[in-house]
């Protein structure tokens, strides 16, 4: 994964703040998803359905982000690069926390 190709490239906590800002995005959207779509989750059918307006969302981060929002996601990006994280990786990591709410956009 993108994360492991940075063995040695880059220092362990920041491979290890990557997998932390993952990791929340993950149990964010796990936990919105829990909360507010009918149960039991038909999987495939939900991440079928979210997936290209979720997509339209992260393709305009950051542009829509105004505020506290958007310095946090320059702050982050700033912090990988200055690291050595490459910008692909970098950009994406930033976007995870602003990337949530498109959830409750697309629902």
């Amino acid at each position: 994964d993108a994360v492991e190709a940075l063995d040695n490239q880059v220092a362990a906590d920041v491979q290890t703040r990557i997998r932390l800002h993952s990791r929340r995005l993950v149990e964010r959207g796990s936990r919105w998803m829990l909360g507010n779509r009918p149960q039991p989750v038909a999987i495939a059918e939900t991440i079928e359905g979210f997936r290209d307006g979720v997509e339209q969302v992260w393709n305009e981060l950051p542009k829509l982000l105004r505020g506290a929002d958007l310095d946090w996601y320059h702050s982050i990006l700033d912090e990988l690069t200055s690291v050595g994280v490459p910008d692909e990786l970098a950009v994406r990591v930033a976007g995870f926390s602003s990337a949530f709410p498109a959830l409750d956009i697309v629902a």
